[in-house]
């Protein structure tokens, strides 16, 4: 099919590794990002779609298609652009989430042609009189993660003044030509070779990273596995508190418990994660919706005996560095350290953070945002959500099915979710070789059920066995040192201090 006509542009320096990355395979459903917006009251199906099309009109992101001559590949935004939007009403079926379900998993799957586009799906879900869905599906080539926030919070504010008969805000970002101008000032500035600098210093003596599974050799065509988990907002306070014991912002319990967990079932204590980070330029070109997102490696050293407060400075002191420095490029940085002529692993899983809510009201209305799918990973990223809408915290897994099973998702994700938890609970100067990572059900197997007839029936600790000794005889001789000591009853006052 041929490549509608409009104004051509050059890819961001962005889009170009995704399209360098989905050569093998175009269609590979897994480069989409795919988010549902439960909207809490009526909608008016015609207001909506009119701001859906305005915003597309006046989004440049939203109307590429992609092409490739001999000076390479390069992107045309189409104007106008022919696209459909989708009303289901799913009211009526026995089970509507389910057949909501259905039918995104469908569009999940359906090839995304760059050629001709349009590189998004957008519908409106009507599951009662009262509750909406609306679900919107992007290549991941055209828009970002805090780009796909930034098309909903404009989605939301026109169609707001449009159910309140007022007029419509104009819209306060560029185009596509900012982006590139953006790329192409930084690439000439003295700011890329600081960048440059700082990652060859960083990354000097790098060990090869580890996953927690095997290496991974190309991206998946299947869609990626997942498995969440949730902290209540009594957990996730107790992770703020113990942040602010230490120092530091919640989102380094999240990061220090991911390095803590690699450091675990790998039994490596050089650990490097990688970070999705958002990579904006600053000026106008900040607010420009598009693919500028990028992916720096974040260094931890991890030893049983420092303390979770040092390891959460630490985290914090590293995600400072790799922030200064996130625009220069994750594929420059593997072809500057060598990584793409040896094959070596650069990163080890990813640890991306959502701390931002988009806070959306359609006409009255609050919407939620759930994250469906995050675009494409060739092993596994785990995302914090801090969009629950009620103060607590998502936990999700997304592994790629040629090296994980559903259980080994299923149980990575349950640990970490718990070493989170278990990390809020505790107290910052505890030693990191005290946490453990076996969920509840993996210490009964092992201390109980593989112990056969030899288990005990009532599991004590040390603790438990001591204060009893205090309460059996709290005069008698507990500890000596020559001719000094101390009973039961002062070494547990002593204690308790």
């Amino acid at each position: 099919m041929s490549v509608p006509q409009g104004v051509r542009f050059r890819l961001t320096d962005g889009q170009r590794g995704i399209w360098y990355a989905v050569q093998g395979n175009p269609a590979n459903p897994l480069f989409g990002l795919a988010e549902r917006v439960d909207i809490d009251g009526p909608v008016d199906t015609g207001l909506f779609e009119a701001a859906l099309r305005r915003v597309v009109d006046e989004t440049e992101a939203l109307r590429v298609c992609f092409g490739e001559d001999a000076d390479g590949p390069y992107q045309v935004v189409a104007s106008p652009l022919d696209w459909p939007f989708h009303v289901v009403d799913v009211s009526g079926e026995h089970d509507p989430e389910a057949a909501l379900r259905q039918w995104v998993s469908a569009d999940h799957d359906r090839p995304v042609d760059l050629t001709s586009g349009p590189l998004f799906t957008f519908a409106l879900f009507k599951l009662a009189d009262d509750r909406y869905v609306w679900y919107q599906r992007h290549h991941h080539i055209a828009l970002d993660g805090q780009s796909v926030g930034m098309i909903a919070r404009r989605v939301a504010a026109v169609y707001t003044a449009a159910s309140a008969g007022r007029p419509c805000p104009e819209a306060d970002h560029g185009g596509l030509r900012d982006l590139i101008e953006a790329d192409a000032a930084y690439r000439g500035s003295e700011e890329i070779a600081r960048d440059r600098l700082f990652w060859a210093e960083e990354l000097a003596d790098r060990p090869e990273a580890q996953g927690l599974g095997a290496q991974p050799t190309r991206y998946p065509e299947a869609p990626l596995l997942r498995a969440v988990g949730t902290l209540e907002k009594a957990a996730v306070e107790s992770i703020r508190s113990l942040a602010r014991e230490a120092g530091t912002a919640w989102p380094t319990v999240a990061v220090a418990a991911q390095a803590l967990y690699v450091h675990r079932i790998t039994g490596r204590t050089d650990v490097v994660l990688a970070l999705p980070v958002a990579a904006r330029p600053t000026g106008d070109a900040a607010k420009v919706p598009g693919m500028v997102s990028n992916l720096v490696p974040l260094r931890l050293s991890v030893r049983p005996g420092d303390t979770v407060a040092e390891l959460l400075r630490q985290v914090s002191r590293r995600m400072r560095g790799a922030l200064r420095h996130q625009r220069y490029r994750y594929e420059e940085l593997r072809r500057d350290v060598g990584a793409l002529a040896d094959g070596t692993r650069l990163v080890g899983p990813r640890i991306n953070i959502i701390m931002f809510d988009y806070d959306l009201d359609f006409g009255g209305h609050r919407g939620v945002v759930r994250n469906l799918t995050i675009g494409h990973d060739d092993d596994l990223t785990v995302v914090i959500d801090n969009r629950a809408g009620d103060g607590g915290l998502r936990v999700e897994f997304n592994a790629s099915p040629e090296l994980y099973s559903a259980s080994d998702v299923e149980h990575h994700c349950e640990r970490l979710t718990g070493l989170l938890r278990a990390l809020g609970a505790g107290a910052p100067d505890r030693p990191l070789g005290l946490l453990d990572i076996a969920t509840e059900a993996e210490r009964r197997r092992v201390l109980v059920e593989w112990n056969g007839d030899a288990a005990v029936e009532v599991m004590v600790t040390l603790p438990e066995v001591f204060e009893a000794r205090v309460r059996e005889c709290p005069e008698a001789r507990a500890v000596s040192l020559g001719a000094d000591g101390l009973t039961y009853g002062e070494l547990n006052e002593r204690a308790n201090r």
